[in-house]
């Protein structure tokens, strides 16, 4: 049963992505373009929280998990 899991997992992940480049194809060109400074006050901050959300190695080794860990301590025991 883990090995037909281990496949639809990634199956259904594919078909959405099939399904959304071909529906990406079909949309109109944007109107207008975005200046580098406001793309910029977006797109940091949002690749700032992947590199905190990452488990490249232990999580303990971050601040930000070690201070969230010890605020639901209380909540879990």
């Amino acid at each position: 049963m883990a090995s037909i899991s281990g496949l639809i997992i990634p199956g259904c992940w594919i078909i959405l992505l099939v399904y959304w480049l071909i529906s990406a194809m079909r949309v109109k060109a944007i109107a207008e373009r975005q200046s580098l400074s406001s793309a910029l006050a977006h797109r940091i901050p949002l690749g700032f929280s992947y590199f905190l959300m990452a488990d490249w190695h232990s999580p303990e080794q971050y601040p930000v998990y070690q201070r969230q860990v010890k605020a639901l301590v209380p909540f879990v025991l």
